[in-house]
């Protein structure tokens, strides 16, 4: 509320009077707003360039020989009013009551729904002769139990949560929500903390499709990760990074902090330059801090798609499968769906050692491998020393 000191018209203190000696009061129906700056006294009829009219509203009276005017602009207009008329009406049609010009008039800003509100003193006219036209309507600042006019927050406030007295559109507050109740980073191992396949960071020395990172692999126009898609919802997604240049989401070129509409339970593809780091995706317009996740975590989300088994000196159990031994591994994290093997070299030997793998039996969280030394006696103990085993389930 704006302390503005209006000056009663002569006009104004003579219709109150008139109002009290018939009996009534004298109603107040209008803010009027101008755009000159001077200097009015008590004999002013009217403003000097009014621009616009607004009903006025009463309120709380704040203390005995005042009274509450508000206003309410809902329209597109910006403007800032040195000079500001509060309008009665009596019996011969309305007459300028108060008036008020200076530097620090009401303002409103583009596009936002304005309220002004002021007390004037009534000095001169006599108690309780005056009053504001609708009285159900006041404008102050609205609270849990106060009914009033409060402006819409800001997609930054939303997500900050810090402000009390502003209100959330149901649009923000439905991103706000996804954000909160879906992983803020669909991305895994967005930092590269993860690296499983011990790639040297030399992404010109590999092939488009050839993974380097855990979840990612070189493109044609930089590094790529696909997102798996089950159980994800359709809305807007925001992509950042660091490092600049193009990215890519799903085939739509973005810089970073930009965003696109995905649909649901789709795979995602995205796409950022080679240089790049702290790569983010998440629901919701604009980006927000890159945090990673903790290195178990990290490994364990990486897992489910790809995963090293390394034989340091591993025994094999002496189960017979059909003409051969396997051997049996509770996996890190159950995979997206049955592995492809890889084995980095031919293992040492010790006792009898088997140096081909025939068959792979393989279960949500655990995998055997089944040889084919069928020669071997039962009860043999082999086993392979300075192995790495490859599980490839990635997209």
């Amino acid at each position: 509320m704006q302390t503005l000191p209006f000056i009663l018209t002569t006009a104004g203190i003579n219709a109150a009077r008139d109002a009290d000696a018939a009996g009534i009061q004298l109603e107040l129906v209008e803010v009027a707003l101008g755009n000159t700056l001077w200097s009015p006294d008590k004999t002013a009829t009217s403003l000097k360039n009014e621009f616009k009219r607004l009903p006025a509203g009463g309120g709380p009276n704040p203390a005995p020989l005042y009274v509450h005017v508000s206003a309410l602009d809902e329209s597109t207009g910006i403007y800032t009013a040195p000079e500001v008329g509060v309008y009665a009406q009596t019996d011969h049609g309305k007459v300028l009551f108060a008036i008020w010009s200076g530097s620090n008039g009401p303002s409103k800003a583009t596009g936002g729904v304005s309220g002004f509100a002021f007390d004037l003193l009534l000095s001169g006219v006599p108690a309780g002769s005056v009053t504001v036209g609708d009285t159900n309507f006041s404008n102050p600042i609205g609270s849990e139990t106060v009914v009033g006019v409060n402006r819409e927050a800001t997609r930054q406030e939303t997500i900050a949560g810090v402000l009390e007295r502003v209100f959330v559109s149901p649009k923000k507050l439905v991103a706000w929500f996804n954000r909160k109740r879906i992983n803020n980073n669909l991305v895994i191992n967005g930092n590269f903390a993860i690296n499983q396949r011990e790639f040297d960071g030399n992404w010109s020395a590999l092939l488009n499709g050839e993974y380097g990172y855990d979840r990612w692999k070189k493109h044609q126009n930089g590094i790529e990760q696909i997102i798996e898609g089950t159980g994800l919802v359709a809305g807007e997604v925001c992509m950042s990074w660091a490092g600049g240049g193009i990215g890519y989401i799903n085939g739509n070129a973005v810089s970073t902090g930009e965003s696109v509409t995905v649909p649901s339970n789709a795979n995602i593809s995205i796409v950022v330059p080679l240089n790049s780091d702290f790569i983010k995706l998440e629901y919701g317009e604009f980006p927000t801090k890159f945090y990673p996740d903790d290195l178990s975590t990290a490994l364990t989300k990486c897992s489910r798609y790809f995963q090293k088994i390394y034989f340091g000196r591993e025994f094999w159990a002496e189960t017979l499968f059909i003409n051969g031994r396997s051997h049996g591994f509770t996996l890190l994290n159950p995979m997206r769906t049955q592995p492809t093997l890889t084995i980095t070299h031919t293992p040492n030997h010790h006792h009898q050692c088997f140096k081909t793998i025939d068959a792979v039996y393989w279960s949500e969280n655990t995998i055997h491998l089944m040889t084919g030394d069928s020669a071997t006696p039962v009860g043999t103990k082999g086993f392979w020393s300075e192995a790495k085993v490859y599980l490839d389930a990635e997209l």
